[in-house]
């Protein structure tokens, strides 16, 4: 009786898995051109809500950058606005917008949204495309 205790405790042990979650920070991400331009992606956070029939992406990110100045391009049913990033002291930057809506209908099934991060430094500009993993309302 006293092996089979061991036993059960063992694979129960065994059976146990780290519990994922869409909310832990991917690594850091450092992207940079011939010029020396760069931008560094410390974590992103992509997610979603519902407003009414439609729906909203949401894109929670922080970084640092060499740059003068950094936007995010989002869009709207279709529209696409670049959304100037404040820049901290460092030039670190944090923000958390809506990336993508649609006022009507929300996507079925399982989908990928992306982003673009522009970076300008003087007469360079730098261009990274984000993109989520499997999103589904």
């Amino acid at each position: 009786m006293k092996n089979l205790t061991w036993i059960i405790c063992l694979l129960a042990l065994a059976s146990c898995k780290k519990n994922d979650s869409a909310d832990v920070p991917i690594p850091s991400n450092r992207y940079s051109d011939a010029k020396g331009t760069w931008i560094k992606v410390d974590s992103t956070q992509w997610y979603l809500t519902r407003l009414y029939n439609g729906g909203m992406v949401h894109v929670k990110l922080n970084g640092t950058t060499n740059a003068d100045k950094i936007v995010i391009r989002t869009s709207g049913d279709g529209v696409s606005n670049d959304n100037l990033l404040p820049l901290d002291a460092n030039k670190g930057f944090s923000t958390d917008v809506v990336n993508s809506f649609s006022v009507s209908s929300v996507q079925t099934g399982s989908f990928v949204s992306s982003t673009r991060l522009v970076a300008y430094r003087g007469t360079d500009t730098l261009t990274v495309t984000l993109t989520s993993g499997p999103l589904k309302y």
